[in-house]
Parts: C-alpha cells; structure tokens; sequence
C-alpha cells in the first residue's frame, strides 16, 4: 500500500519553515483541486507536530468571510482560547463587544486589547509570546469573499511586518478561472507566497485515517473490511473526491449507531461480509446523490431491477450494484436519510427489518433465485431446490418474500423451469396466507403501504420487482391477500369500536365530544368504518337513552362527517350502514306508533333525524 505522496511537503514543514530559527518572510502555498485532501493533509499534520513536537497552529477557514476584520475575530479569539486552555484557566468576556471598533490586526492593538480585560502582566506576555510562536492556516482561499487584492495585502502585512508564518491551502485552478481574481492573485501571489506544493492524493492512506477516527468500536473492529469497502467505490466512483468518501462514512456511521445495527449483525454468521456490503450499498448512493448525479427523482427508476436499469445511469460503474442493486435499503427510506428528512418509527422498523432478512442465511437463497441470469445453471438449480423446499416446509414467515416466491414460481413454471403448475402454485400460496393469518405473521398494516410514499407493495418490495407479475394467478393472488387483509383491518376496527365508541354512546356521550372522537381522534379521521357498525346496536343506544340527546350529538357528527367526505378513504362503504340504520329507525318508529296509536316525542325526533341528516348524507354519497 503506498504510503504518502506528500512526505516531501511534511518533511520541508516539519524541518524547515515550522522551525522557530529559521526567518522565512513568505507565506506557503498548498494547492490542490476540491476533495483531494488538502485539508485532511494539514489537519493530520498539526496534529501530529501539536503532539511530537508541541508546535502551536492555529487553523482558520477563510469561507463565506467578506471583511478582514472579520479574520482578526477568528484570530484573537482563538489564540486566547488555545492560551487559556494551555493554563486550565477560564475567562468570562463579551468577544462581540470587545472587538467592534479591531479594524487592523497588530501586535499593539492586541496588546491594548488585553490591557483592557481582566489580565495580569505575565499573562499579557505569555500570551504575546504564545502569538509570536504560532503558524497560522489560511484554509478555503478560494472561497474566500473578501476582495483578493485586499485579502493578499492583508496576509502580506502579516508576513512582512508581523514576522508570521502563514500556511495558504487552496483550490488554485478555482481562483484562476476568475478573471477578475486571476488578476489581482497573480500580481500579490510573487510577493506573498516563497514556496508552493502541489497536494497529491493519497487515498489509501486518507481512508485509513477516516476509518481510525471513528469512535465506534465496532466500526473499528471491521476497519479493515471498511477500508477495503471505501477504497473500490472510491476507485469506481471516478470523482478522485476525497471528501466526499469522508462525508459518506461519517454519513454511515451515524446511521449505523442511530440504528445499532451492530446489533443486527449480531444475527450474521458472516457479520464482516455483510457490514461490507451495507456500508458499500450506502456510501455508492451517497456519493452519486451528493455529487448530483443521482436525483430524487430517479430513485426509484435506478433501484428497482439493476438489469433494467438505462445503461447510462451513474450506478451501473459499480461492480456491487450492477450484481445486487439495492438489497438492504428500502428505497423510499434510502432517498429520506440522504435528504436529512426523519424517519418515523415504522420506518426505522421497517429499514431494521429488512436488513434483518437480508443478514438471515435461511431466507437469503430466495434473493440469489430472483437473480438467476447472474448465475451459471448449476446454481439456479440449486438455489430452486432450496426455496421450494423452505416453501414446502412453510420456513418463510415475511409474507413479502412469500410474495416473490410465488411470482418467481409462476415465472418458472411459464418457461418451462419449474415442474408445477400455475394453478397448484396459486393454491399453495392462498394456503400459505391463511398459515400467516393463523400464526399472526400476516402483516396487519398491510393498507398503510399501499400509498404513495412507500410505492406500494403490489408493485415491488425490497427493492426488487416481482417476477411473474404478468400471469393471471397473480392477479387472482393479490385479489386474494387484499379481501384477507381488509378482513384484518375490518376485525382491528370494530374491536376499536367496540373497546371505544360504543361504551361512551351507551353512557349518553356524557364528558366527551362524540362529533371530535368520531371524525377526528377515532383512526385518524380518515378511514371509512361506519359500514362496521350495527345499525341495530346503534338503534338501541337511541331508544335506551335519553334521545334527543344523543340525536342531537349524532346530528353533529353526520352533518361534519360527509361535509368533508373526500378526506375519508373508501368513504362509499358507509351507504350500506346509512341504508340499513335508516331502515331500523324507520321500523322502529312504525313499531312505536302503532303501539301508541300516534306519533310520539321520540318517533317526531327519529324522523326529523332521518330526514334531516341521513337521507342528505345518502343523498351526498350516491352522489359522490
């Protein structure tokens, strides 16, 4: 492994300029494109003379600044910063208000300045000295706003009339292709600047260093996997960028301890392996993201099916992509972390899962079979043999793996791969639902990745679209799951309403508002139920209570509900239960006026409800 292209450049640091007996009136220059590493050399290098040869720096990034005096407030309040470290002292004073009037940086004004805070004599000294002693870094020259003439003189007076030593790293290509700059530079740089370098790359060395600054253990314990990892999509990557390989680690290691996913590793018996390839499958989006190459918008286009994919795309010049695309990493939740934008919990469990079963060896062959043309004919074979015999012997418990299986079955049996029929795979499947059913492994949410945000599970799921989609059985399957789990949904609704609704309209309502916990608290408001309820045991909360009470609470809910029906989902299911439950009072006052030979309170209030509020709200829907 090459060690350092730079030694060079350490060694006439280290030996020569950053020696105190040496008089160097010039300032040096470091230069190199963005993201080779200039400020990884530098920043590693005052580390180790801070640390070998107790040599004092001070490390100021010049970008976004707009005024010199603006670089004095990054100076002096650093220089007595790093004093008051050095002493294990602490001082209290207002830096704002203190330099307001520093328009020029010399050793008088600070002298004047330290004269006025709350120092004795040697610590005035001590901090002049400490000054006189120590290399100031100009960082960032290039994305500096102050004009380059005034910013050139500026470092000037501080060489020659300071005596200071003064280390410039910048982007030179990107100063010289502004012609303005490129005038002004050029003319001060001959005075200002006595030695130049060149900063190579040296990426090698670089990612071991990004690597063994991580404070995670368990990183470390595989830093040399990651290394490896971070090296071949660096290479591939094209970009020679440096800083993006250290932003996209730093992006994973906080991902990595926000999740523990040390934890799921835990799980592996190849934990090395796979690390490797979560962390190759993250860090190859987070560059392309970064660099703009990967938009949002392609997301979903690009991680579908990697053999699909336009052969353009910036992800087909990484070898691990082009074999696995994107296994780990739900898309839609991929696209959010690079985006900064949070994840709710379900879908931290939902990420969580999904490298849970991608780390487990017992359901991974599944995913080997999905990419058979990446496989010789031995292989396929094989990997066939083993998901049907997990199929068999009912192994699978994630019903979306079941659901891939049963779409690569169909495929295979199309062409003549498979030695079993369509229809006894289709009634293999519909058996198999109704074991997850049984062993509550169905998954119950089943409605709430249906939308839009998560791309929908008829569509694709863990990153892979489903084989066999085009055979009629697939249909009839999907038909199938989706009865089975709004069966689900239908039996988790009406324990709500019963645990819910119906005690407190059995109780008059008395203490709450039935209007808010009907439309608005009860599922969010926005999911059709009324067709759940028992029009009769609603019949019957009426006649049993006080009636026109609770008529003129439910007259509320009625006339706010269908008032804004579009916000509910399915909202059309509800004419059946508005129907029936219009039939039952209708009976119910027919019943109550033969037996008292006229109209009563209570049958004039049930019909002034059932004109005034259900048949409009019928009335609305049917028209809907």
């Amino acid at each position: 492994m090459e060690i350092s292209k730079n030694t060079h450049i350490e060694n006439y640091l280290k030996n020569y300029y950053c020696d105190n007996k040496n008089s160097t009136p010039f300032a040096v220059l470091l230069k190199g494109s963005w993201g080779s590493g200039k400020t990884h050399f530098i920043k590693k290098y005052i580390s180790n003379l801070e640390n070998e040869e107790k040599k004092k720096f001070l490390h100021i990034s010049l970008y976004g600044l707009s005024k010199t005096s603006e670089i004095n407030e990054k100076i002096i309040p650093n220089l007595l910063k790093g004093y008051a470290k050095s002493k294990k002292s602490c001082f209290n004073w207002n830096w704002n208000k203190k330099m307001e009037n520093i328009s020029n940086f010399s050793f008088t004004i600070l002298n004047n300045l330290l004269n006025k805070l709350p120092f004795d004599k040697g610590d005035i000294i001590n901090i002049l000295g400490s000054f006189t002693d120590t290399i100031i870094i100009f960082d960032d020259l290039e994305r500096c706003c102050i004009p380059m003439a005034e910013l050139m003189g500026y470092l000037t007076h501080l060489v020659e009339f300071q005596d200071q030593k003064i280390i410039l790293v910048a982007d030179e290509e990107k100063i010289l292709s502004d012609g303005k700059k490129k005038t002004e530079y050029t003319e001060k740089k001959e005075k200002l600047v006595g030695q130049e370098f060149k900063i190579e790359s040296s990426p090698e060395e670089a990612i071991i260093d990004f690597v063994q600054e991580t404070s995670d253990p368990a990183l470390k314990q595989y830093s040399e996997k990651i290394n490896t990892i971070l090296m071949k999509v660096f290479v591939q990557s094209g970009y020679n960028n440096l800083r993006l390989i250290n932003q996209a680690f730093s992006a994973f290691e906080y991902f990595f301890k926000n999740l523990n996913i040390q934890a799921l590793l835990g799980s592996s018996e190849h934990p090395n392996d796979e690390l490797g390839n979560i962390l190759c499958e993250f860090v190859m989006v987070y560059i392309e993201y970064k660099s703009g190459r990967l938009s949002p918008e392609v997301f979903n286009q690009y991680f579908k099916d990697p053999n699909k994919t336009d052969s353009k795309s910036c992800m087909k010049k990484y070898d691990y992509y082009r074999f696995y695309g994107c296994q780990y990493f739900e898309v839609d939740i991929l696209k959010k972390i690079l985006m900064g934008e949070s994840l709710s919990d379900y879908e931290t469990i939902e990420i969580k899962r999904k490298i849970s079963v991608q780390l487990s060896e017992s359901e991974k062959t599944w995913q080997k079979l999905w990419y058979y043309s990446n496989h010789s004919d031995e292989e396929f074979f094989e990997n066939l043999k083993d998901v049907q015999q997990k199929w068999d012997t009912k192994e699978y418990t994630d019903f979306f793996i079941i659901l891939h299986v049963f779409g690569m079955f169909l495929h295979f049996s199309k062409e003549s791969l498979f030695k079993k029929d369509k229809g006894s795979i289709l009634q293999e499947a519909k058996d198999y639902v109704e074991i997850l059913i049984q062993n509550n492994t169905f998954p119950s949410d089943l409605h709430r990745k249906d939308t839009h945000f998560f791309g929908g599970w008829k569509g694709d799921y863990y990153s892979l679209g489903y084989r066999g989609k085009e055979e009629p059985e697939w249909s009839t399957f999907l038909n199938f799951v989706e009865e089975k789990a709004q069966q689900l949904v239908d039996i988790d609704i009406k324990n709500e309403v019963k645990n819910q609704i119906i005690p407190i309209l059995q109780n008059g309502g008395a203490g709450h508002d039935l209007q808010m916990l009907m439309n608005n608290n009860f599922l969010g408001g926005k999911i059709a139920y009324f067709h759940l309820l028992d029009p009769y045991e609603i019949k019957n909360i009426f006649i049993k209570n006080d009636t026109f009470f609770i008529l003129v609470t439910m007259r509320k809910v009625f006339s706010n509900r269908y008032q804004r029906y579009q916000e509910i989902t399915d909202v059309k299911k509800e004419i059946s239960f508005l129907e029936e439950f219009k039939n039952v009072l209708e009976a119910e006052v027919k019943d109550r006026e033969e037996t008292f030979g006229s109209k009563t309170p209570k049958t004039i209030a049930l019909r002034s409800f059932i004109a005034d509020d259900l048949d409009p709200s019928i009335l609305i829907l049917s028209n809907s």
